[in-house]
Parts: structure tokens; sequence; C-alpha cells
């Protein structure tokens, strides 16, 4: 705001209210000051009217000159005339009368000089002087000059005694500011017109009675917030005018300092109009320069303030002129602006600050301007230039502010936002403005966050959404709180999610939990579950459809358990998991368990505490949200099968095909095979492994070592069989086969390859080595091409252990007895644990014994009593002996 170029101007409102006060003893003395031209003349008294009929004048008098004295001696008044026609009963008529008002004015405050008086000059026409009465009566061009006024009316009427000043003509009244250099002379600072004037002196207050127009000119002032902007294009001044309109009556109360206009009242200054049914305007006196203030103004009824595009409505307005703060209210108050809309009950302006406040419950709604370059690419950001409206609704405060171009607004209790099929609720939320556009730049939610966008639900305690750097963040605070976004088929927990909407990457400082529920259902023996994963460090999302996990990671899907310190997974362009990488020691647990249930829906608030606190039951509803966990695992006796069998991989490295339901590793590992009855099954490697759940088999190659049943199974490459409950059920063995058992006649077998078939219960059932068989124990050997180890579980022992066995093709068996080595070939073998017996059959057979050879097509040997023999009805036999 501009300060006037005028050494001596004031504003305007001010100007009203200095004159005001001034001129009512003067008006209450002298008669009528305001009024515009009207054509009907005032009437003559009944005294008047009666001596003109009965010529009753008693004196005539050129250059009339007398003076008048009020009751309470606030004054004296002078009136002359060019000519006086005096009747009876003290009856003057007076041609251009001149009256001359000398008001003797009070000082403010006790112990202040005593001020000049104040010269009025009234003229008219015509005036009737009721002396005896007290009265004066002006008509025709009645004017009214003050030190710095003028004013114009054409009738008006004195009565001393009850001290009252009427007309019922139109008034008008000019007030001038004064300079200092009298070669500036004056300008015109106000104007008031109206119809009918009151003056009550007594009571010191002014009434216009109806019509009233006041304009006040070259205002300087934050006078109802206008701020003075642009300026007169005539005079080149940084100024502007304030024009207040009433229908009904104008009261000016000097006692009460104020001025109140009734009926349908318009305010216009600027770019701003007010309207209202009733306005009240507060004024006191500036100490230092006597000047009068407009300190506020009060509204009443229809309120309707059009200010800088903005339009208020309500049943209320206050502003207050010094603090520049004003106040709206209704049931409620509204305040829009092109697309923009505010309601609530109460709303207070802090100009100064460019602040809008609404106190209590409100709702704001703006229509956003569509702008694809600015548009968020990741669902989760809220409130987008997408052209659909903005609503939004809370239950405590609301305080927007503006600077320049941007805005800022602060929502309080029970906030709802609602833009299209997004809602967000939230206790306090934050949003910056860009506002040429209205266009949200930041938002900022806290304290129970909850945004839904579509089938899309995302839960916080804080979210943060920076459009200039297209981030946003959510987080929460404490070990029982967490960040939830959950999705059809999808659901996230972390204790902090900041998306980058540039790349479209997400990253999860802290630890967290996802669940992936997978669309495309597989084989009809293994059917999809959700994937879940968890993991104590963070998570990062490339935006290119890999997810990875670090710290403490677990997954589980299908029965099977993950564990790792680095997860990745890699999805299609559904969201789908198609692939697990683990790395840094991984361990997979795959058991006969029932596919994990979805975790609870969203609104669920049982909050879990932190990572591998919960013991991971499941009731009717399905499982606790901590179902994975970190430490040791739950016990087998719970978690398995009827059957009590759990597989464990571990390895430096896993990948996982998802669809298809392979596991692989490129790097060495383990596998487990664990029972609560028997001994552990256990397969060694060292460069790769391939587990397929769908077709039910496992491939590890390398130095491969494999124990089943307290037998060692050594190759360079393994497959093993399953059957429907991941039992082993076959073994393929290739690539220098050696096997070890360790039972308590122990032996040990070597073979190009071996294969072995298991029995429903998992137990080794039978084995067969091929190519170049060996085998050994603490007293024979055996070499062959071909070997069956058959085995059967021993009820002494509890173990499963070797019965027979049969061998084929270039078959050699060999011992050592007391009386030297027995040495036995032949085309194939048989041979009986029970008994301890061998039958060698070949064409012929041979065996060779203490320097004796026996040629035959069957062979019997008997190693408990030592005896050899052929079989009755065999073949004749050969027999050698040999010279020593």
């Amino acid at each position: 705001m501009k300060a006037s170029r005028h050494t001596t101007s004031s504003g305007s409102g001010r100007r009203l209210l200095r004159l005001l006060p001034v001129l009512l003893p003067a008006l209450l003395i002298s008669g009528p000051l305001l009024h515009h031209p009207r054509r009907h003349p005032l009437p003559h008294t009944a005294a008047l009217h009666n001596a003109l009929a009965n010529n009753d004048v008693k004196l005539r008098v050129e250059d009339f000159d007398t003076e008048m004295t009020t009751n309470d001696n606030a004054g004296k008044t002078l009136i002359k005339g060019s000519r006086a026609v005096v009747f009876e009963n003290d009856i003057y008529q007076i041609e251009s009368p001149e009256v001359v008002l000398t008001v003797e004015q009070e000082p403010e405050a006790d112990g202040e000089e005593q001020p000049e008086p104040l010269i009025i000059t009234l003229t008219a026409r015509k005036a009737e002087l009721d002396k005896r009465n007290q009265r004066i009566r002006m008509s025709e061009s009645v004017e009214a000059i003050g030190p710095d006024f003028e004013l114009h009316t054409e009738s008006i009427r004195f009565d001393a005694r009850d001290r009252r000043l009427v007309s019922n003509e139109h008034v008008e009244m000019n007030h001038y500011e004064l300079n200092d250099d009298e070669q500036q002379g004056k300008w015109l600072s106000l104007n008031v017109r109206g119809r009918g004037l009151v003056v009550e002196l007594p009571m010191q207050r002014v009434t216009i009675g109806e019509d009233s127009t006041t304009t006040i000119y070259r205002v300087t002032e934050y006078f109802l917030a206008s701020e003075t902007q642009g300026g007169d294009d005539a005079t080149g001044d940084d100024h502007h005018n304030v024009t207040i309109q009433a229908e009904g009556n104008m009261v000016y109360s000097h006692l009460l300092q104020k001025i109140d206009y009734h009926d349908n009242v318009t305010v216009r200054t600027h770019d701003r109009k007010l309207h209202a049914d009733k306005l009240e305007i507060s004024i006191d006196r500036e100490e230092e320069t006597d000047r009068v203030e407009i300190t506020g103004i009060e509204a009443t009824g229809n309120i309707q303030f059009t200010f800088e595009g903005w339009i208020a409505t309500g049943e209320r307005l206050g502003w207050q002129n010094f603090t520049q703060i004003g106040k709206i209210q209704g049931s409620p108050a509204q305040l829009t602006a092109g697309d923009i809309e505010i309601t609530g009950n109460e709303m207070d302006f802090y100009r100064l600050r460019n602040r809008l406040r609404v106190n209590g419950p409100g709702e704001l709604t703006w229509e956003t301007q569509e702008d694809h370059e600015t548009a968020p690419v990741n669902g989760a950001a809220p409130f987008a230039a997408s052209g659909k409206p903005v609503r939004i609704e809370w239950e405590g405060n609301m305080v927007y502010t503006e600077d320049g171009k941007k805005g800022d607004a602060r929502f309080e209790k029970q906030v709802n936002v609602r833009q299209d099929d997004s809602r967000l609720e939230c206790e306090i939320l934050e949003l910056a403005f860009e506002t040429e556009k209205m266009q949200v730049v930041s938002l900022h939610a806290r304290n129970d966050v909850r945004y839904v966008q579509g089938e899309q639900r995302i839960k916080a305690r804080e979210l943060l959404w920076d459009m200039a750097g297209e981030r946003i963040t959510m987080s929460t605070t404490g070990d029982d709180q967490w960040v939830v976004i959950t999705e059809p088929g999808r659901e996230m927990k972390a204790r902090r999610m900041d998306f980058n909407l540039e790349n479209n990457t997400l990253h999860c400082p802290g630890e967290g939990r996802m669940i992936l529920d997978a669309k495309n259902a597989h084989k009809d023996h293994m059917p999809s579950s959700p994937l879940r994963i968890q993991w104590s460090e963070d998570m990062d999302w490339d935006g290119a459809g890999k997810a990875t996990f670090r710290g403490a990671v677990q997954s589980a899907q299908n029965g099977r358990e993950l564990d790792t310190d680095r997860l990745d997974v890699f999805f299609d362009d559904e969201m789908n998991p198609l692939k697990l990488q683990a790395s840094g020691g991984a361990l997979l647990t795959v058991t006969d368990a029932p596919p994990f249930q979805a975790w609870a829906a969203e609104g669920d608030d049982h909050e879990t505490g932190s990572a591998g606190s919960h013991d991971g039951q499941t009731t009717d509803n399905g499982p606790d949200d901590a179902t994975i966990k970190t430490g040791e695992k739950q016990s087998t006796d719970d978690a398995d099968s009827a059957e009590n069998i759990r597989w464990q991989v571990r390895a430096e490295q896993l990948e996982g095909l998802l669809e298809e339901e392979i596991m692989q590793s490129p790097s060495a590992g383990a596998l487990t095979i664990i029972r609560k009855g028997p001994p552990d099954d256990t397969i060694q490697w060292t460069d790769r492994m391939t587990i397929d759940m769908q077709e039910l088999y496992a491939v590890f190659e390398g130095d491969v070592e494999a124990v089943f049943s307290e037998t060692t199974l050594q190759c360079g490459k393994l497959r093993v069989d399953l059957d429907e409950g991941r039992r082993l059920r076959y073994l393929n063995a290739t690539r220098d086969v050696s096997l070890v058992s360790a039972g308590e006649q122990g032996w040990e077998l070597s073979a190009g390859k071996a294969s072995a078939v298991f029995a429903p219960g998992g137990e080794l059932d039978h084995l067969i080595a091929r190519t170049g068989v060996r085998v050994t124990d603490a007293e024979r050997r055996l070499r062959a091409e071909q070997l069956r180890l058959f085995f059967a579980f021993d009820p002494a022992t509890r173990k499963n252990a070797l019965r027979r066995a049969t061998a084929r093709e270039e078959v050699m068996i060999w011992y050592e007895e007391e009386a030297g080595r027995l040495h036995a070939r032949g085309d194939s073998l048989q041979w009986n644990r029970s008994d301890d017996t061998y039958e060698i059959e070949g064409k012929p057979a041979a065996l060779r014994r203490d320097g004796v050879a026996i040629e035959g097509e069957l062979i019997r040997i008997d190693r408990t009593s030592g005896r050899v023999a052929l079989p009755e009805g065999a073949s004749p036999a050969k027999t050698t002996i040999e010279n020593r």
C-alpha cells in the first residue's frame, strides 16, 4: 500500500468520520446541511399561512440581521438576509438568507486546551424563522459551507426545543482534503448523498433516511482489505475509491462511535464488493492527528463479499481495519473462486499474512486441471492433475496461507479427501499449492493415514508426497506399527516406503513383509498359493520388474520356506512373481504342509510385533501375521505331515522358477531329508542342483555325496525322483558311482552308474549298479557288470539293512578262509544274507579253493559251514586237483 502524495491527506474512510462529529452541533443549531435539489418546497407553518392570508405584516426590513443562541449555549447563530418580513407571532420570512454558525467545541479530555470554534455558513433563497417556537426553516438551494466541506439540499428544519434537525429532501455533502501548499488547492475526499435527514442532538446521532450513497475518494488504507493496486488512471495516483450504498437508513452515532447502514447495503472498492442486509462501521479518534479512524466493520444478513476473484457468502462478516482481520459466519459460510469452494460455519481472514482460517468443521473442493506432464506415474500418488474434482472435509480447523504463486493449507481432525476413486483419511493434512492452476505440489498427511485408490489401500502413520521431487514417502513410529499397502492379490508391510515416481522405483529401509497371490494356478496336483516374503534390513523395487530383499530374508509358498541373506524376485507385467534368486547362504525347507492362507483383510488392526517374535500357529481364520519367522524353525511334530518328512536345501545360491515350481542352485550345497523316526537322508553337491516340484524330481551335479539309511553314495551326477508326498521314490547316479554302507557288516561299492528304488515310506528298497561294479567288505570282494542289492527293515536293529543281492555278467567273487582264498566266477550270482549262501551260475561257473578247481553250470557255496556243492540235478562238473 502506497502513501498519498499529499502531505496532509489521510484515508478517506477517516475523513468521513472526522467530519461527522464536527458537523453534528452545527446541524443541530443551524438547520439543513445535506440535500440533493428537489422541486417540492418545504410547506409553510400554519401561523405563517394565517399571517399571509390576513396580510398581518408587522414590519419589512432590508438587510436583515439577527442573532440567536441555543438553549444549551453550544454556540451562536447569526442570521442575515437581503430582506425580511416580520409577521405576527414572531414569524420571519427572510429572502437570500445567510446563517453563520459559531460552534464552540469542547476539549476531548481534561486538561486539554479549548479548541477554536467552528465557523459554518448556510445560504438559501428563502428562510422562515419562528422565533417564538425556536424553529427555523431554510428552502430552495440550501448550502452549508465549512472550512473543508460543503453541503446541499432543498429544505431543512431545525427545532431547538427537542434539538432535532429534519429534512425530507435529498441531501448531498462534499468533503475536501486541504493541502499546506495553497497553490495546490484542495481535492474531493468524500461525498454523501441520500433522502431525508434527522439529527438528534441529545443522542448525538445523525440519520439519513433512505437511498444513501457514501463515496470515499483516494483510499490509501486497507479498508475492507482494499490494498491499493493499479490506481487512478486519470491522476496516476496509486489510490482507489470506496462507495457504500444502502436502500434503508444510514445512522451515525457519535457516542457509540459507529455508523449503521440498513437494507440492501453494498460496499465497493477497487475489485472488492460487499453486500449485506446491514452494515456497521466502527470508528475511533486518533489522538495525535485528531483524525477519526475506521477501526472495523460488521455486516449481517445475506453476506456476499467479492475480492481478488473470491466470493464469500454467509450471515455475518466482521472486519478489523487496524489488524486487517476479518471473520465471516454462516450456516454455513462459503468462499468460492472459480472452481474452488470452501465452506464452514466460521472463517477468519488475516489480510496482512494472506491467511484464511476455518474454525471448526468445513469442506474444500476444487477442480484440478488435467496435466499429463505433472501427473505421477505411480498409482500410489494421490490427487493427480487428472481434471477430476477434489473434496476435502475436516472436523477440526483449516488454515490456508498464500504467498505469491504458492499456497499452503493445513487441515486438522478427521480429515477426509476424495478424488474420483481415490480417498485419503488422516488426522492432520498439509497441502502446498501452485496457486495459478490450484495444483497440489506437495502433500503431508499424518496420524492414522489411510489412502484408497481403486482397489489399492494404504495405511501409514505419515505420508509425504513431493511432486517437485516426484517422491512419496510413507513411514510409521513405534515397533508395533507398519506401513501397509494392499490390493487384490498383493499386500506389503514395512516401517517406511520411499517411492521415486520419476523412475517408478521403491525403497523400504528397515524390516518388512510382503504377500503375493499368484493369479494363475499351476498343475492340478500342485495348486498355487501366496508367496510370502519377510526381510529385516531393506527392500528395493527397480521399476523394471525386480524386487530385492536383504537381511534375514524368509519366503514361503506351497509348503516351501526359504531363508537367505538376499533374495531377488522377478515379476511379469501383471506383477506375478516369476523367479526367485537367493544368495548369501540360502536355506530351503520343503514340507507336506498345506499352502499358506492369505493375510488378514484390509482394515485388520491387529498389528504384530517385530519379525521373529511369533510362534507361527494358525487358527480357523488362517495363519497369524508372523507365520514366517526368523530363528529356529517350528517343531517338526507340529509342522510335518503324518509321516513327518521335511526337506532342507542349503546352498550359497538358489534360484526358483515359480511358474514351473523349479528351484535351482548354481553353486555347492546340501539337501537334508528329515524324518521323525528313521535317520535323515542327505545329499551334497559341488556344482549345481535342480528341484522340480511339479515333475517331482531333483538333479545334483558335481562331487555328489548322498547318505540314505546309513548308505553313502558318491557320484558325479545324481537324479532323485519323488512320490506325491515329496518322499524319495527313485535314485539314479552316474559318473564314477561309489556306495559305502556303514552298517554292522559294512561294505563298499563302485560302479559306472547306479540306481535305487525306495519303499513308500522313503526307505531304501533295492539298488542297481552297472558297469564295472566292484563290491568289498571286511572279508569279501565282488566284481560284476550289474549288481542288484535288496534291503529290508530289521526289527531287531530297527534299521534298514541289506538282505540279498544278485549279480550278472562277468561275475567274480573271492574271500579269505582259514585254509586259504576262495575264488569263484560265473555269469550270474545270487546271495542271501539269511543263510549267507552263494549260488554261481555259468557256462561253466568256476571255483578255485586250496589247490582244487571246480567247474559246473551251478555251484553253491555255504560260507557258514564252508561247504561247496553242486546242487542235485546240476550238469556234471569238472574237478581238477593241482600238484603242489
